[in-house]
């Protein structure tokens, strides 16, 4: 496998154009005599130098620029099955370090087809061989720029055409993930849903053999998601959960330090490994309704719910019931609590006692002896709604009405009568 990468600088010391062309199988029969001559050399200098890398390259000018190709020989078989999108991102990494001491200080224009610096940074954890690329690249000032925006496309077009390498960004489609988990007396059960990038879904309730937290069920949620998605072929998914802990764990964002929940982890994280894609996603539970209700019937608790909300209903028919006799009851001893009322009626003229409001008002003088009534008043006035109007002996006339409730028939008493 050969790494192809032309070098132009711009101004010695502070810009560089790195134009790859792509990565290919090649044979040395693909490059000029100059460079196969100089590997030749190179590998008779030192033939114990670098094993598994051989770099080559060849210079000239034009328009006052100095231009480099570098040829990078890696002869490791594992690389040659990469995709074709993460070689150009291995031709860049090795272009950078085997001339570092010359783009560490300068503004790196990377001049390619695909954007290799967009595939890297589009991975949602930094693991594996882009990680390592990825963090390799970051002490340089690399920069973008797409191919058709270059005047010297010829060399690279040039270059291309001899390796005969056709490189381009393969989109894929994810499968839609939605899992939960349920504990309760009656046991535990796990639910996922799994939608297809075609639309279809797929619905699994699995009943867990052994009590276990509610962590742990939403570990094993999972867990057997992943499976599931593998078994189908799925390269790439979008995980959906209500569980914040376990979701943040699983980014790294929070460290998984439970013993009961470390083993899952890690056999969670295996799983991921052989995704090209995966991303999670936290929700309110409100939004995972039917991930949760598999779970709920798997693990029993959706059974106890509804005898509880059958329950529930008899209890208020119940409640109902026993509200409408209350009722009844109350008519009945208004009806004949009436039968025995004696209506007040008051004449104009009447004297009549008031009584003292707010009922039970106390004197602070009196106390407990204070009065009930007050008066006497004399009817003014007889109002609608058993209402009247009062008025001191003297003729002085009350402002407001008073109730026929609180007056009552006032007789002279033995005291006035010697008055």
């Amino acid at each position: 496998m050969v790494g192809l990468s032309q070098c132009i600088g711009r101004e010695p010391g502070f810009s560089f154009d790195i134009n790859m062309a792509g990565l290919a199988d090649h044979h040395d029969e693909d490059k000029p005599e100059s460079s196969r001559s100089r590997d030749k050399g190179e590998e008779e200098a030192d033939p114990h130098d670098q094993p598994q890398t051989m770099k080559s390259g060849e210079s000239s000018v034009y328009d006052g620029l100095e231009k480099v190709v570098f040829y990078l020989r890696r002869m490791l078989d594992a690389e040659t099955r990469y995709l074709e999108i993460e070689k150009l991102c291995l031709c860049l990494f090795f272009t950078c370090t085997k001339i570092q001491h010359i783009l560490l200080k300068a503004e790196i224009v990377v001049i390619c087809k695909s954007d290799v610096i967009k595939h890297m940074l589009s991975a949602p954890v930094l693991k594996g061989r882009l990680g390592k690329w990825m963090f390799a690249l970051s002490e340089f000032d690399i920069r973008y720029q797409p191919a058709k925006a270059v005047k010297g496309q010829a060399l690279a077009d040039l270059i291309d055409e001899r390796i005969n390498t056709d490189v381009a960004a393969l989109s894929v489609r994810a499968w839609t993930m939605f899992f939960d988990g349920s504990v309760c007396e009656d046991g535990c059960g796990i639910g996922m849903l799994l939608v297809s990038p075609r639309g279809a879904t797929y619905s699994f309730s699995i009943r867990l053999s052994s009590p276990c937290t509610n962590n742990v069920a939403e570990y094993e949620a999972i867990c057997k998601g992943m499976e599931l998605l593998l078994d189908a072929g799925a390269e790439a998914v979008e995980i959906f959960g209500d569980s914040k802990l376990v979701i943040s764990q699983l980014t790294e964002e929070y460290k998984c330090e439970s013993g009961s929940l470390f083993p899952l982890w890690m056999q969670c994280r295996e799983l991921m490994a052989q995704f090209r894609y995966i991303n999670f996603h936290w929700i309110p539970r409100t939004q995972n309704t039917e991930a949760n209700d598999l779970a709920q019937t798997a693990s029993g608790y959706k059974d106890v719910v509804e005898e509880a909300q059958r329950r529930i209903e008899d209890a208020t028919e119940l409640r109902l019931w026993a509200l409408e006799k209350i009722k009844e009851n109350k008519a009945k001893v208004a009806r004949a609590y009436n039968k025995k009322l004696k209506p007040k009626e008051f004449q104009v003229g009447d004297l009549v006692w008031e009584a003292v409001l707010p009922l039970g008002t106390k004197d602070k003088i009196y106390g407990k002896w204070s009065p009930n009534w007050h008066g006497p008043y004399k009817v003014d006035q007889v109002l609608k709604g058993n209402a009247y109007m009062l008025e001191l002996l003297d003729g002085r006339k009350f402002p407001v009405a008073v109730n026929g409730q609180h007056l009552k028939k006032y007789f002279p008493s033995m005291w006035d009568d010697q008055q």
